[in-house]
This record gives C-alpha cells, sequence and structure tokens, in this order.
C-alpha cells in the first residue's frame, strides 16, 4: 500500500488516468496495488477467527473473551494513539503542510479519531493525519462482531459432525457475504456507507472460511503430502482473479463505487486465493516458503503495524500524496515513484522500528507475560 500511496499521489494530477502517467502496463498494475486492502482483511479474517472457529467446529469451549478483548485493545489501541498524537502534536507546532488552525477549529473531530469512529464524518480533517487508519474503524468492527457470532452459534444446538458444524458456519458466514454484497450494491455512493463493517465484510469473508475449513480439510492433508502442489494452482486462480478485476472496472480503487461490486468480489477471492496457497502448502505438512519465511520480512512484519500507522504521515511531509509536487524529487513519474518510495520506506522503517520499540513491544510483552 505504501507503494500504491506514492503512485496514487503521482497520478492524481491527472485525474487518477494511471495509464497516461505510467503507461499501459506498469498503469495497470499499479492502479491496482489497492488490492493489497483485501489481503490485509483477508489476513485478519484467518487470525481473528482461527481459535474461534476451531473450537466451535471441534465442539470444544469458546476461547476466553476476557483475554480476547484485552489482547486485541493491547495490540492496537496504544500505539495508535501514541502515533497519531505525536502527529497531531508535530502539525499543531509546525503546521507547514496544513494552515495554521486547521485542525485546532474543530477539537471534536479529534474524539472519533481516537475512538476508532472517523469513518462517519469522511471530511475529518484530524483524520488525515492517519488517513489508511480508517481501515481500523471497520477492522474494530469485526472484531466485534466475531466473538457475538460465534459464541450466538455455540449457544445454540449444533450438529453432531464435525463436518457438519463446519458446514454450518460456512453457510452462516457465505450468508453475511451474500448480505455484505447487497449492502453494496443498494447504499449510497458515499464513503460513511462504504467504509462501514456491512459494505467490507465480504473482503473478510475468505479468511474466515479458510478458518472454518482448516480444522477439517488440514488433517486430510496431512495425510496426502503430495496434494501440496494444489497450492500454486490456488496462486494460478489468484492471478486470474486480479485479471478479471482489471477488465471489470477503471483505474479507481475497487472499494469506493457500488457500481463496482463485482470488482470487490472479484478482489476478495483473489486475495483469499494468495492467502490460500501458503496455507495448503502448510496445511500438506510443509515448512513456510522460504521467500515468506525469512529474517528480513520477519523483522518487517513484526513492525507491521507501526509502518502501517506512520508511512502517511512521513508522505505528506514529503509532499508524496494527496497530488503533491515535492521540491526535492526530480522531474518524471517512473523516477518520483523509485525516489519517493526509497525515501518513504527507508524513514517509515526507521520510524516504525522506534515506534515498536517504544508503543508495541511494552504492550506486547505485557500481553505475553499474562497468558503465563
Amino acid at each position: 500500500m505504501l507503494v500504491f500511496h506514492v503512485a496514487e499521489g503521482i497520478a492524481l494530477g491527472h485525474q487518477l488516468n494511471y495509464p497516461l502517467v505510467f503507461g499501459p502496463l506498469a498503469g495497470a498494475v499499479l492502479s491496482h496495488l489497492d488490492l493489497g486492502l483485501y489481503l490485509f482483511f483477508v489476513l485478519s479474517g484467518y487470525l481473528i477467527t482461527r481459535s474461534f472457529a476451531a473450537a466451535y467446529v471441534d465442539g470444544r469451549d469458546m476461547p476466553g473473551l476476557g483475554r480476547y478483548v484485552r489482547n486485541r485493545l493491547l495490540r492496537i489501541v496504544p500505539a495508535y494513539w501514541a502515533i497519531f498524537g505525536l502527529l497531531f502534536a508535530r502539525h499543531l507546532l509546525l503546521p507547514d503542510r496544513f494552515p495554521r488552525g486547521y485542525f485546532t477549529s474543530q477539537p471534536f473531530e479529534i474524539l472519533p479519531v481516537l475512538g476508532f469512529a472517523q469513518n462517519f464524518n469522511p471530511f475529518n480533517r484530524a483524520a488525515e493525519l492517519v488517513w489508511p487508519a480508517w481501515t481500523l474503524d471497520v477492522e474494530i468492527g469485526f472484531y466485534l462482531l466475531v466473538p457475538v457470532l460465534l459464541f450466538g452459534l455455540a449457544a445454540a444446538p449444533r450438529p453432531g459432525r464435525r463436518v457438519g458444524r463446519a458446514g454450518l458456519l460456512a453457510a452462516v458466514v457465505l450468508g453475511l457475504a451474500i448480505g455484505s454484497l447487497y449492502f453494496r450494491s443498494s447504499a449510497p455512493i458515499d464513503d460513511v456507507w462504504l467504509r462501514s463493517l456491512p459494505a467490507m465484510l465480504v473482503a473478510f469473508t475468505p479468511g474466515v472460511l479458510l478458518a472454518v475449513l482448516e480444522p477439517v480439510v488440514a488433517p486430510l492433508l496431512r495425510a496426502r503430502p503430495a496434494m501440496r502442489h494444489a497450492a500454486f494452482l490456488l496462486l494460478l486462480l489468484a492471478a486470474g482473479f486480479f485479471c478479471l478485476n482489471h477488465l471489470a472496472g477503471p483505474y479507481l480503487p475497487a472499494y469506493i463505487h457500488t457500481a463496482h461490486t463485482w470488482r470487490t468480489l472479484l478482489a476478495a477471492v483473489a486475495s483469499g486465493c494468495v492467502v490460500a496457497a501458503p496455507l495448503w502448502w502448510q496445511w500438506c505438512g510443509h515448512g513456510a516458503w522460504r521467500l515468506l519465511d525469512n529474517g528480513p520480512l520477519r523483522w518487517v512484519g513484526r513492525r507491521s503495524y507501526s509502518l502501517y500507522l506512520v508511512h502517511w504521515g512521513i508522505a505528506l511531509d514529503l509532499g508524496l500524496v494527496r497530488g503533491g509536487s515535492p521540491a526535492w524529487a526530480p522531474a518524471g513519474p517512473y523516477r518520483l515513484l523509485a525516489i519517493g518510495v526509497t525515501v518513504l520506506l527507508a524513514c517509515s522503517l526507521a520510524a516504525a522500528a522506534a515506534s515498536y520499540r517504544l508503543f508495541e513491544r511494552p504492550f506486547l510483552d505485557l500481553r505475553m507475560r499474562r497468558r503465563t
């Protein structure tokens, strides 16, 4: 998404006409990097639902709700509040990127940002400092929905067999996905509606389905390790769905317009196949692909949440987003993209490392100590 945001900032000066700015092939690739948003939601759907779905399918008691809520709060809130507070203070004291008084004139806009409710006001100026964090509003809603849904199903009579329980849960998830698509197709073309949980729930469902199927499918695949090659078929399917997504709509982010409901579905399915491929490989009893499991990626992965939070504010300062034209960058879209991404990535990784050390790790350590 960092690369996409820089490319979007360059293309904004040409009404987001990516082929005009970058050429047909590069424009097609860069304009669809926003599909990383769906990978984020699919991964969340799988990781957050996994323990609850396994408990339901196996017929066990649900995980502790108190620990679940505490862990989610410790993971999300401290770093988010700290980074937003620092960015807000920086632009309050040195308002070179915004007019003086831009934020202080509307103090009530700060509380929705801190309370994960900025999506209810798409013109919230304080949210501009952490603009990509609108996805956290959707995430928080999903965090609340998962235990409500699973505890509700666990309280009702369950089918006697594991396959039956998995099938029932999968049917409920698919029903929610269909309802989400219907909501998108009928909701007003407005960010308040299209960035709400009902509209974005379809993006989580491939990951949720993977969590539901894992307790049933993984034991079967472990007895058939030769089936690991189907993981590459899943990657081919993902590529095919990504291509269909490109053909189905113009060069616009897939979540913006209700007229692109099919693009939303294609993006969700393609992202689900991308996540399913390495999972399938591991379900067959094989280790993670070295391409995805190595030291540098593990280092970045541990700091990815801070990277997600800080990179937009740094990009604002560098003039790389919102159609900015940084004076320090050379002319030409490709040179600006290459140098802009390099500088932004270096600055963001350094800031993310500091944020992880100061604002994330202490609370993650507290979470681990509570487990023991």
